[in-house]
């Protein structure tokens, strides 16, 4: 590939997309907060009115939300825009992504009262004149063992066999945590688990299915 104005206003035009869509999941994880605290608050009336299945169906759709959005991000396909697509370009065309070039794109302004450019290009270069595609696969790799659990999540554990124990209750405050390690095939089993539908609305239904009409 070669390395322009034109593949740069890609990748920056491609940023600004991938930006947007994790902070929609950044957003989203808010508002599951949120609805948590609304289920705190008003446990006897769903208790009371079988909101088990709508608690059920929130947290799944949640869960399923989020995993999809970071497994997105670690697909690298041609006609893809993800985080790892564009990480993996800049490592191809890491030896034309030089300072000077990196300065043509972002001109040094003395009005901005400190050379900015330097110590945000090094973050890229080992010695400051010419990015390194040693430190971009770095970053892809970690980027890879961070999410490869929710990429199993998404590509087994939504169908068969996967571990449904250890879920989270909805509104416990424990729902990130697992949502950061999504289940796994009970042959891979890990302590990093992500969240399945087994939360404390789930256990309300079964409790009311079992209980039988008050």
């Amino acid at each position: 590939m070669k390395l322009g104005k034109k593949e740069w206003a890609r990748w920056a035009e491609w940023i600004e997309r991938v930006k947007s869509d994790l902070q929609a999941t950044v957003n989203d994880r808010a508002v599951f907060h949120g609805f948590g605290d609304v289920v705190r608050a008003n446990e006897e009336w769903i208790r009371a009115h079988h909101g088990g299945y709508f608690c059920d169906f929130v947290a799944r759709s949640y869960v399923a939300r989020s995993a999809i959005g970071v497994r997105r991000h670690v697909k690298r396909d041609d006609d893809s825009v993800s985080l790892v697509q564009i990480l993996s370009q800049m490592k191809d065309g890491a030896p034309q992504l030089t300072f000077d070039f990196y300065l043509q794109q972002f001109p040094r302004n003395d009005a901005d009262g400190f050379f900015w450019q330097k110590p945000t290009f090094k973050l890229v270069s080992e010695n400051g004149a010419v990015a390194s595609g040693q430190i971009i696969a770095s970053d892809i790799e970690k980027l890879k063992l961070l999410t490869v659990q929710v990429e199993t999540f998404v590509d087994v554990g939504m169908g068969e066999g996967v571990v449904e124990a250890g879920g989270p209750v909805v509104g416990s405050g424990n729902e990130e945590d697992h949502a950061a390690n999504p289940p796994v095939p009970r042959s891979r089993a890990s302590p990093l688990e992500l969240v399945s539908p087994r939360g404390r609305c789930a256990r309300r239904r079964r409790h009311l299915e079992r209980r039988g009409p008050a």
